[in-house]
């Protein structure tokens, strides 16, 4: 499937924000609330139904000098209404 070249470079804009600057006792995995937001805001606008989408940060820049990792599932997965998980292929 073919990008649409703003979405692409609005994905590209996005990784600067990917990791929260000071980590939320809340926040779950290495995204902030308001990535999640955007990248499920992108989602809808470019009427894609459903979109699993997984971040690797290095320990560079993950706390603690560990691996980071999440995976985000957003929309749906089928004309069901079944929601996109990391299982859905």
């Amino acid at each position: 499937m073919r990008l649409p070249l703003e979405l692409v470079a609005s994905l590209w804009n996005l990784a600067s924000g990917l990791v929260p600057t000071s980590p939320s006792s809340t926040s779950k995995g290495v995204l902030s609330s308001s990535t999640r937001t955007y990248l499920d805001d992108l989602r809808a606008r470019y009427g894609v139904a459903g979109a699993s989408i997984s971040v690797v940060v290095s320990p560079k820049y993950h706390e603690g000098g560990r691996w980071g990792e999440e995976v985000l599932s957003l929309g749906v997965a089928d004309g069901k209404g079944s929601k996109v998980d990391q299982d859905v292929r």
